[in-house]
């Protein structure tokens, strides 16, 4: 019967696949290092220089900003976000949907700091002159105040209105009234007081050149150390609700295109996140 015929067409059919499976050999490779995981492309998870892998944040693209360089940015209470860029020294506006406009068009290379106070006027600090412009929400610009240095790298604002400007390349914090008078607060060792941030009657400072975390008290003008990291730029300040405090640090450029130039070596790049608590155990 036909049926009979079909098993060993079915047999020759099958016999060179498992003669082919018998042949296969299983291998077994272990991806473990950051190294490992880098040499493929990541989708939707970050890996760590440990090489741990886990889930990242979603990114969502909010708009496309021309420019060559963001330094900073804020939101109003409208959920405008305002872009401090360079090097035409612009400070965009983009709106919730995500329409970019120029906000601000400065005479300066970088907006290097914004701030954004209670009546909802925009600060911005800026380089190579060291000023600080003022933009009322309806975008009329003044110069608010002038510090005397290149970069004012950071801006913090208190309850009274009097704005705290960190800037380079003396190491200084000015503090600014409302009308735009200015004295220096705190004169450190530093290159650069890179980063502010103000919690109750303390502003916090971090340095660049000697990597120090410093605690100004605003009612006696005392400083203290607060921490001494090993890497010698403190490049940003956090203060969670229990009073700790985060710390991100840096030594070195970043690496160039062109490489270092003749006779130069390029600077090691090495980065660490410090946490503080309150009772000053790092």
């Amino acid at each position: 019967m036909r049926r009979l015929t079909i098993y060993p067409m079915v047999f020759l059919l099958i016999f060179p696949v498992v003669l082919q499976a018998w042949a296969t050999q299983t291998k077994i490779w272990m991806q473990r290092s950051y190294k490992d995981f880098s040499a493929g492309e990541a989708k939707n998870v970050s890996i760590s220089n440990k090489g741990e892998v886990t889930l990242s944040f979603k990114l969502d693209k909010i708009s496309d900003v021309k420019e060559d360089f963001i330094w900073d940015l804020v939101e109003d209470a409208q959920e405008n976000l305002y872009v401090g860029t360079g090097k035409e020294g612009r400070v965009y506006r983009i709106s919730p949907e995500g329409k970019a406009e120029i906000f601000f068009d400065s005479p300066e290379v970088n907006v290097q700091s914004l701030l954004i106070d209670k009546s909802g006027n925009i600060y911005a600090g800026t380089a190579p002159d060291g000023l600080i412009f003022k933009i009322t929400p309806d975008k009329v610009p003044s110069t608010f105040f002038s510090s005397g240095e290149k970069y004012v790298w950071d801006l913090a604002i208190d309850d009274a209105g009097n704005i705290y400007a960190a800037t380079g390349p003396n190491g200084k914090v000015f503090k600014i009234t409302p009308e735009g008078a200015g004295e220096v607060l705190f004169d450190s060792e530093e290159t650069n007081i890179t980063c502010l941030y103000l919690r109750g009657d303390t502003l916090y400072a971090g340095g660049d050149r000697n990597g120090i975390i410093y605690a100004i008290s605003l009612q006696t003008g005392k400083v203290s150390v607060v921490y001494d990291a090993q890497e010698k730029e403190i490049h940003t300040l956090a203060i969670d609700e229990k009073g700790n405090i985060y710390a991100a640090a840096t030594t070195g450029a970043p690496p160039q295109p062109s490489g270092p130039g003749p006779g130069e070596k390029q600077e090691r790049r090495s980065s660490s996140i410090y946490l503080i608590s309150s009772d000053g155990v790092v």
